[in-house]
């Protein structure tokens, strides 16, 4: 994780204070102990192969979250880098678990190394929004391990100082991750 991804996943992790005391129900409530205000999560199945992620979600209302999230790989000679706002909404009125819809907003950065396909060496960024659904399960014997399935898609609007958004570069996004509530 890189340095600057690392800092605004701290900040955003302590950017307000006392979110969980003002979101839980009351403590005679069954729910009371399973009330988290976030989830720090990663995907080691993703890494395995290479592909590495990570994402910070914290509760602002009952059903929804904002979050940011992170995302490296190098193929060959080609490397992808992502940073990227969120905001999910969770229909089931419990944020942080069950079904949720999202977009996200963010930049990316590619780069492919001279060789191979490539005659010279090239590096740019880009502006991106997207979307994406997801499944969270809480559980374990306090119901904080999280694990989240779900993808979506992502669209360049901007790459370098080119509008591209006629030209419709859109990709896939996948979401297996597996994190801590608290």
């Amino acid at each position: 994780m890189s340095p600057r991804l690392f800092l605004v996943t701290a900040l955003l992790a302590a950017c307000t204070t006392n979110a969980r005391a003002q979101l839980a129900p009351p403590s005679n409530s069954p729910d009371s102990a399973h009330t988290y205000g976030q989830v720090i999560s990663v995907s080691p199945v993703f890494a395995l192969l290479g592909f590495y992620t990570g994402e910070v979600e914290r509760r602002v209302t009952s059903n929804a979250t904002i979050g940011v999230g992170g995302s490296a790989f190098s193929l060959g000679p080609l490397g992808y880098k992502s940073v990227d706002g969120k905001i999910r909404f969770y229909p089931g009125e419990r944020a942080l678990e069950g079904l949720s819809v999202g977009a996200s907003a963010g930049r990316i950065w590619l780069s492919a190394d001279k060789g191979g396909l490539f005659s010279r060496a090239s590096q740019g960024s880009g502006v991106v929004v997207g979307t994406d659904a997801s499944y969270t399960w809480l559980s374990g014997k306090r119901r904080n391990l999280a694990l989240s399935l779900g993808g979506g898609f992502k669209r360049i609007l901007r790459y370098d100082r080119y509008n591209v958004s006629s030209v419709h570069l859109t990709y896939p996004t996948a979401r297996a991750s597996l994190g801590v509530a608290f």
